[in-house]
Formats: C-alpha cells, structure tokens, sequence
C-alpha cells in the first residue's frame, strides 16, 4: 500500500464520518427531549442554577470543588448544545429560520454579558465607595476574596460568555416529533 492511496482512503473515511455527523445533527430524533419548550425552560434553569448558584455557595461556605464547576458547566454546555441542534457550531447545517434566531441570540447575549458585568463591577464598587464613606476617611477598602474564589470568579465569567449565547436563545422549543410515529424515509 503505498503513500497516496493510504491518503485517500482515510480522505474518503474522513467524509464519510463528517457526512454522517451533519446528517446525524440534522435528523436526529434520540435527543428531541432536550429541544422542546418545557426542556428548554428546565434546561434554562438547571444553567442559571449551576453557573450563578455554585460560585455564591463558595462564597459562603468555601467548601465547592471548582472541577464540580467545572463538570457541571461542562455537562451544561453539552445540553445545551444539543437543545439548538448545534446552531452556533456550525454555519452550513442551519436553514435560514435557525440562522435569524442564531444571530438575534448573538445580540442578546452580547447586550446581556454587558450589563451582568457592569452590575457585578458596580455593586463591587458601591460597596467599596459605601463602606469607605460610612466608616471614615481612615477606611482601607480590602476585598477578601480568597484565591479559590478568584478562580470561582474566572470560570464563572468564561462560562457566562459561553453560556450566555445558549440562553439568550430563548426558550421557544422545536415540536415534539415521536419517531414511532413518523414514516421512515428512504
């Protein structure tokens, strides 16, 4: 077996592999579960818990693992992934409905990112200029934020800007389709 056939061969397995993922994406029933209204909503809440509610339980008791944050935004992802049928992964399987909502969710999320980040900075903030005024002009500001809530803090803020565009999609789901009903095609 030479060189050249050996290349075309694993070129011709490589599209064939890449030919059954799009057509897996596109058709795919196994997962419908995750796509209509009501997983949607669950979807969206089982998110906002998991990326907002860990980090304010570190806060508080300091005992959350960041690999369990990190698995679980992870396994957040993954869901969420397949809720929208891989609408931000790919340009060239999504119809033209997917691609207007696609980008309207893009414009959303980024409008939201701004404000989350503006809040979060300026109740940090407030809360330096409130207390320094209250107690004196002797008052030096200290923010105790310990350095595994630092890192709390930057996953947090990754997985919001990955997040971010998966909630912003919205929660109008895709029909129920029962793939015991449906004809098979051939």
């Amino acid at each position: 077996m030479d060189a050249k056939s050996f290349e075309e061969r694993v070129e011709t397995f490589g599209k064939k592999v890449d030919a059954g993922v799009r057509s897996w994406v596109k058709n795919d029933r196994i997962f419908n579960g995750f796509r209509n209204t009501p997983a949607r909503i669950l979807l969206a809440a089982i998110t906002i818990g998991v990326l907002y509610g860990l980090p304010i339980l570190q806060l508080l008791n300091r005992n959350v693992s960041i690999w369990l944050y990190v698995a679980l935004l992870a396994l957040c992802v993954g869901m969420q992934k397949l809720s929208v049928r891989f609408a931000f992964d790919d340009d060239s399987e999504i119809d033209e409905y997917q691609h207007e909502r696609r980008n309207r969710a893009y414009r959303r999320a980024y409008k939201r990112v701004a404000t989350i980040l503006a809040v979060g900075i300026a109740i940090f903030a407030g809360d330096g200029f409130y207390l320094k005024h209250t107690l004196g002009s002797g008052f030096q500001y200290s923010f105790d934020m310990v350095s595994e809530n630092w890192v709390f803090v930057g996953v947090f803020v990754i997985g919001l800007f990955v997040l971010q565009k998966y909630l912003s999609w919205g929660i109008k789901g895709e029909p129920w389709e029962d793939s015991a009903r449906q004809p098979k095609e051939d």
